[in-house]
């Protein structure tokens, strides 16, 4: 068992630097070393990531902006007249961005009141919310 590695040394010491390079990709060992490393660094960062910490369910509701009222208003409608994109959810948020991005502020200003009352809410919420210890 101990003669083998003494051979590989023996043929490796005949090669030069550049032919031993070409030698070891050609077998693939510098592909599959390098892959190794990263998954190294993969498993090690994994182990040093922290817990999430669980979500209290007393917790209030994060108020609503003013997109996501317009998105819950808007959405059924768009679905409606595009029964192809029931199931496609990002086809559909992109459709609402688009259309988001083309409204005038006075045609936004009933789902920001919204979103103000919203935030209101929570506000008010959060100040009588008191977190389990």
């Amino acid at each position: 068992m101990h003669a083998k590695p003494a051979i590989l040394l023996d043929s490796v010491k005949r090669f030069t630097p550049l032919k031993f390079c070409i030698c070891i990709s050609l077998h693939g060992m510098a592909k599959g070393a390098a892959k190794g490393k990263g998954k190294a660094k993969a498993r090690a960062s994994k182990a040093a990531a922290k817990p999430r910490a669980k979500k209290d369910p007393d917790a209030p509701k994060k108020a609503r902006s003013a997109y996501i009222f317009f998105g819950i208003s808007r959405r059924p409608e768009l679905v409606k007249k595009n029964p192809e994109l029931a199931k496609k959810v990002t086809e559909v948020s992109k459709v609402l961005g688009e259309e988001w991005k083309k409204m005038t502020d006075k045609q936004k200003a009933p789902f920001e009141t919204q979103a103000k009352k919203d935030k209101e809410r929570y506000e008010k919420e959060m100040a009588k919310y008191k977190p389990k210890a």
